[in-house]
């Protein structure tokens, strides 16, 4: 083992009067998976003589190997300075509880044993699922707004709501990690350098830094927006609504003073930004003879990617990432209420409050979920991984007995033109936690490829009898031919069946029988609901009574179901072919993708967004990005072509083995319960079975760098998921044998049995 000689050194950061401390860390890897990452830290004064001690006491820490562990943090606490300590033994903490715990620690999630029934919100980015939200939970979106709702991607974290009238109002709040913010914060510096080095206006390139390129990381939110002397004349662009005063219950509007102080900051930002792009561009152009302006297609990207690895390497870069993140950090001042939990790093891990007052319970959660502009500079939402609130929540509509409710909604579906695309795992693993899940889709463009893809993977996965399907917007459907309410509803209606028809050619009748034989009452049109429940109530009582309708569903979803009588019997041999069908169409999408051969209907990444995708899962910090759901595909490809094995078993057993609705039931049973097992799977064999060739695939830096990824990645994908061959061997048996016995146990624990001529195998 080669010995390492670590110290610091104090730095002035650019463009700020404060000292910054940096050194390399004898515990931390850099992307190389060597020892000694380079760590920079503020030191939080200007003051030559404090930082010089402060460097001092670093380098006492570095000497004296004793420290260096997490459970050497009290005794270091009880002699070096709290900076120092909090800048060493950042990121060593042990295995943090996942956001969901943290959440459940201040507010436990009720279920059937309390008599509370759980609904998950689906739907695709604009369809009006927090909307409808809002309605179900009894909040006016003209004196609560929350939770907010936009045009755009507005809900960018889990928003779980619990009703209940024993007590007040409480809330909890759970952030991103450190590691995460700091991800996102890079990419969007490197969007800015690569606007800047075209030749972008500071706009354009403050424009690039303030929104991540998913367009759910939106730094504008918390830094402020970039201003303009001259703003743009908004009339003449459509008739004047009527007038509210969102700022009157918002509050907290910053002052003119703060945005020029948020303006000045970024604008500090984006000529550091400018800075580095010429420094490193123009260095390449001369080191390497490169006209940047003759650069095109795969000689750009690589030039470009290049250009952002230089630039990563730079102390100047460093600092302004520390900058951004210091000023992000800055803005949890401003909340004067609740209580804040810091990891042993100092980042944010959760935020509590109750209160008995709605109105004052609002406002002080509308910093994490808020999106209104001129609050912009100081909200946290884009931070934000999950809120969770508990309280009267109760829709105005409702009658009788207050409903018990658990309704949660998260991000969007986004839009796709493939019916086959993959829905996020962050979707579908709620898919066995809640007892309802309700579609939500536009009436307009009724069940368009997003929301068809949808209701394919709940029909795969079993859960048809858990989904509902709410379609807004019905008093925008219109035309020559429908002439009457009736009419409306059965052209949505036969857009359903029509996409029903398609799926069950694909993945058999029973998968969406169920849905079928039930549509009607599965199904609810709503219009109007962008509009306050009072007015709904006095101007469309037809909407409220399809409201109440869909709630009585929701509370119907936890009634026990009669025991199932028949039992499916499989033969296992068919299954080489469903995981052979499977493993063949991963492979092509991705090989597609990565850019090694074509495939209609897919193109070729962009090397930074596969980067971005290799970044997450080497960090630790996801397993997808944006579009790119490589776990979410395997998985998907997977319980598709089971699924179609299921279908069809060999022969039944039990009494009402004649009886269709009882086979459907009996079958998907078997569904879920592969489903169970095959999410798990997939997330091991394409992470964390892989996780060193993950790392060492972001690692790559330099010519080339981007092919030898995409080639590492594609290895690891083949290594993950082999396609089975007629002559099995290698890797390809041992996926199929593991696949046997994974879909075996599923098989029985769903109620079915497997037949095997000489025992198992």
């Amino acid at each position: 083992m080669p010995t390492y000689h670590y110290s610091a050194a104090k730095s002035r950061s650019s463009g700020r009067p404060g000292w910054s401390i940096s050194f390399r860390h004898p515990l931390r890897t850099d992307q190389d998976g060597r020892p000694g990452l380079k760590v920079r830290r503020g030191l939080g004064t200007a003051d030559d003589a404090e930082a010089d001690r402060l460097v001092e006491e670093m380098n006492e820490l570095l000497s004296d190997e004793s420290y260096w562990s997490i459970a050497a943090r009290p005794r270091a606490e009880l002699k070096f300075s709290e900076t120092v300590v909090t800048a060493f033994y950042s990121g060593l903490d042990a295995p943090a509880s996942t956001a969901w715990e943290h959440r459940a620690e201040s507010i436990p999630l009720p279920g059937r044993d309390e008599g509370y029934a759980r609904a998950l919100l689906v739907g695709t980015t604009g369809a009006g699922k927090t909307t409808l939200l809002r309605h179900l939970i009894g909040s006016d979106p003209r004196t609560d707004r929350f939770p907010s709702t936009s045009p755009g991607r507005t809900t960018t974290s889990d928003i779980e709501v619990v009703t209940a009238d024993d007590g007040g109002f409480q809330a909890v709040v759970t952030f991103l990690s450190d590691r995460a913010v700091r991800s996102r914060v890079q990419e969007c510096v490197a969007e800015a350098i690569l606007a800047a080095r075209r030749g972008g206006t500071p706009e354009d390139i403050a424009r690039r830094l303030l929104q991540h390129p998913d367009q759910t990381f939106r730094l504008s939110y918390t830094l402020g927006p970039w201003t303009t002397e001259e703003q743009e004349d908004e009339g003449g662009w459509g008739f004047d609504e009527e007038a509210t005063a969102p700022d009157q219950v918002e509050g907290n509007v910053l002052m003119e003073a703060e945005r020029q102080r948020n303006q000045s900051e970024l604008e500090r930002f984006v000529k550091n930004i400018s800075r580095i792009a010429d420094d490193v561009g123009g260095g390449m152009a001369a080191d390497l003879e490169i006209d940047w302006d003759s650069l095109k297609g795969a000689d750009l990207d690589a030039a470009e990617s290049m250009l952002i690895e230089e630039a990563e390497s730079r102390e100047d870069y460093d600092e302004l990432v520390e900058s951004i993140l210091s000023a992000v950090l800055r803005r949890f001042e401003r909340v004067d209420g609740g209580n804040l939990t810091k990891s042993t790093t100092g980042w944010p891990v959760k935020w509590d409050y109750s209160s008995g007052d709605r109105d004052e319970f609002l406002a002080q959660v509308r910093w994490f979920s808020s999106n209104y502009a001129p609050r912009f500079g100081s909200l946290l939402t884009p931070l934000v991984q999950g809120i969770r609130v508990r309280g009267p929540f109760f829709p105005e509509f409702a009658t009788g007995t207050q409903p018990k409710l658990v309704l949660i909604d998260g991000q969007g579906l986004g839009h796709t033109a493939d019916t086959v695309a993959s829905v996020t795992t962050h979707i579908t693993d709620r898919f066995s936690e809640v007892d309802a899940l309700l579609l939500v889709d536009s009436a307009q463009q009724p069940m368009q490829a997003a929301p068809l893809a949808a209701v394919r993977a709940v029909a795969v996965g079993g859960h048809q009898e858990k989904l509902l399907i709410a379609f807004t917007h019905f008093d925008l459907v219109k035309g020559p031919n429908l002439r009457s309410a009736r009419d409306k509803k059965e052209h949505v209606l036969a857009a359903v069946r029509t996409g029903l028809v398609k799926l069950r050619s694909e993945i058999g009748e029973s998968a969406v029988r169920t849905i079928e034989q039930e549509l009607k009452e599965r199904c609810f049109t709503l219009g109007w609901i962008d509009q306050p429940t009072e007015k709904v109530t006095k101007g469309a009582p037809k909407v409220v009574a399809e409201m109440r309708r869909l709630v009585k569903a929701i509370e119907r979803s936890i009634t026990p179901t009669e025991p199932i009588p028949v039992t499916p019997i499989y033969d296992p041999a068919s299954l080489l072919f469903a995981v052979q069908a499977a493993t063949r169409d991963f492979q092509a999408r991705w090989s597609a993708r990565l850019g090694f051969s074509a495939l209609d209907g897919e193109r070729k990444v962009h090397w930074a967004r596969v980067k971005a995708l290799n970044r997450r899962i080497a960090e630790g910090t996801d397993i997808e990005y944006d579009t790119l759901k490589p776990v979410a595909d395997l998985f998907a490809r997977l319980t598709e072509e089971i699924s179609a094995f299921v279908e069809r078993p060999i022969e039944w057993k039990g009494d009402g083995a004649g009886d269709p609705d009882h086979r459907a039931r009996a079958l998907n049973s078997v569904r879920r319960a592969v489903e169970a097992v095959v999410g798990d799977l997939s997330k091991q064999r394409v992470v964390a079975d892989h996780l060193p060739e993950w790392i060492t695939a972001y690692a790559h830096r330099g010519g080339g760098s981007t092919f030898v990824r995409a080639q590492e990645i594609r290895d690891i994908y083949e290594e993950a998921a082999p396609v089975p061959a007629v002559v099995l061997e290698g890797p390809a048996k041992e996926f199929l044998d593991t696949m046997r016995h994974v879909v075996h146990d599923a098989i029985e624990a769903g109620g079915g049995e497997m037949l095997y001529g000489q025992g198992r195998s």
